[in-house]
């Protein structure tokens, strides 16, 4: 029995080297079989499409254990925001083989875009593309989104229906949508306020918080069981108050709200109110050097050059942000109806 165990133990020990053995030769020759492949870019950092499915790799990455011979070949693309993708095919022919893909990514011009332009009634809403909000609110235009691939819009107002589109659009092309928003219908506890104003940019003040659209006012507040206080003011006029009772599930309407002009004469007749405001729109003509992603009062705009940016009078603060030169802003006054050229020098 010992000599049969020990032979035995022999045989086991045996087989299990063998077993090894061959699995390390089997791996040793699989590895043999396969090929690699290098990709890098300039800028580091981008993604890596293989057969044009995404990887979870950025550049500088490289890819092992890849099939060669006629199953290795590849189909690499490469892609970063703000550049134009790179692409290029790749065949692995023998064992062995190392390829290497070198991209450089030409930086987006502004041809090289799709534009979108969204204006909403009522005005104000908020515009998120592909899952990203856009700054400011419509009416809005979203630069700088790439061509040829779908987009999906959602436009959102708190007291509308969400509004939502896909689209695809060209480079250079601007797309644009004009949207009628239908109204969210008001919940038990909640109610409608109407106000019409005399001046019609008179403002509002409810429960300490102000109101500036101007008229005519539609606002959605809660119920409250107390009547509310509804402030109307404006500069140059004498503000008045009235009194608000808000029912749930209804629309309280305060009529015409009508402002006296402030200031009396020694006759005791109310003074003649100030004389009205030029507010004729003018226009910026922003040029840089070297290039930049212009934004006016936090509100992008697109790349250089740009002829025809509209903006009411008043000071406005120029942001100029580009890869190739530090930030620079600068603050520019414009006059009613001026067409104003504001020009970005390197530093």
């Amino acid at each position: 029995m010992v000599i049969l165990s020990g032979a035995l133990a022999a045989v086991l020990a045996g087989g299990a080297y063998l077993y090894v053995s061959n699995a390390r030769q089997a791996a040793v020759g699989a590895e043999a079989r396969t090929g690699a492949l290098a990709v890098r870019s300039t800028p580091d950092g981008a993604h890596i499409w293989l057969n044009d499915a995404p990887t979870s790799f950025r550049t500088p990455h490289e890819f092992t254990g890849l099939a060669t011979g006629s199953a290795g070949t590849y189909h690499v693309r490469v892609t970063a925001e703000g550049y134009e993708p790179f692409t290029a095919d790749v065949q692995l022919e023998a064992p062995r083989a190392r390829r290497e893909v070198v991209a450089t990514l030409p930086r987006l011009r502004a041809a090289s875009f799709t534009v979108l332009e969204v204006s909403t009634t009522p005005p104000g809403a908020r515009v998120l593309v592909d899952g990203r909000e856009a700054q400011g609110a419509t009416p809005l235009t979203v630069p700088e989104l790439a061509p040829g691939v779908e987009h999906t819009v959602v436009v959102r107002e708190p007291d509308h229906v969400d509004e939502s589109f896909t689209f695809v659009g060209a480079a250079g092309r601007v797309e644009t949508r004009a949207l009628t928003l239908r109204e969210r219908p008001l919940g038990p506890a909640e109610s409608w306020l109407e106000v019409v104003t005399e001046p019609p940019a008179a403002r509002l003040r409810i429960n300490d918080r102000e109101y500036t659209t101007g008229s005519p006012y539609r606002i959605r507040l809660a119920a409250q069981p107390r009547p509310v206080a509804v402030t109307v003011f404006a500069p140059g006029y004498e503000g008045e108050t009235r009194a608000a009772r808000l029912v749930g599930g209804q629309t309280v309407n305060l009529r015409t709200v009508r402002l006296s002009a402030s200031g009396h004469s020694e006759s005791g007749h109310a003074a003649h109110a100030p004389p009205p405001v030029d507010a004729t729109p003018g226009h910026l003509r922003v040029g840089a050097n070297p290039w930049c992603n212009v934004s006016v009062d936090g509100r992008a705009y697109g790349q250089t050059p740009l002829v025809n940016i509209t903006l009411p009078p008043g000071s406005h603060r120029v942001t100029c942000t580009s890869p190739e030169a530090p930030t620079r802003t600068r603050s520019v006054t414009l006059a009613p109806g001026q067409n104003l050229p504001v020009v970005f020098g390197a530093q």
